[in-house]
């Protein structure tokens, strides 16, 4: 389920991952952080920045919920994916300007391995913190260190 909503993109699906940590984090949203130009990530790997950051938001299940774990510093993983290769947006003609009003719901399966680089043991892990919202500093952040190519069109 893929809903519309300002002032981006929120994604709604559900999968279990541990990404080699010691408990076990469910996945709670995804959601995408772009800019007008050709730098729009939150991220830089040697001073480069990209295009465009996928943002896929776990939270530790030993705390039930997550409202209930972002307070923990174990509570919330953002696993953080550059260039993402989503060839699922080319079925929208404009996806940053959206046809659908505010609320409506377009529906596509996203294959959620689509998602990550091909090594997923290559990666830098970092407690930080959200970058949106209440800026919560008890975040723990996986950055894959590749990234993957996305068109303009995408």
């Amino acid at each position: 389920e893929l809903k519309i909503e300002e002032p981006g993109l929120h994604v709604e699906l559900h999968f279990i991952t541990s990404g080699g940590l010691t408990d076990r984090y469910n996945f709670v949203q995804l959601h995408f952080h772009w800019g007008k130009t050709l730098f729009g990530s939150e991220h830089t790997f040697d001073r480069k920045e990209y295009a465009a950051e996928l943002h896929i938001v776990h939270y530790n299940t030993k705390y039930g919920n997550f409202i209930d774990a972002i307070p923990h510093e174990d509570g919330c993983l953002l696993t953080d994916r550059d260039n993402l290769a989503f060839r699922h947006l080319e079925q929208f003609e404009n996806i940053i300007d959206p046809s659908p009003v505010n609320g409506d719901v377009l529906h596509f399966s996203v294959p959620l391995v689509d998602l990550f680089p091909h090594d997923t043991d290559s990666f830098y892990r970092y407690n930080g913190s959200l970058t949106s919202g209440d800026c919560n500093e008890d975040v723990i952040w996986t950055v894959f260190d590749t990234p993957i190519a996305i068109s303009e069109r995408q």
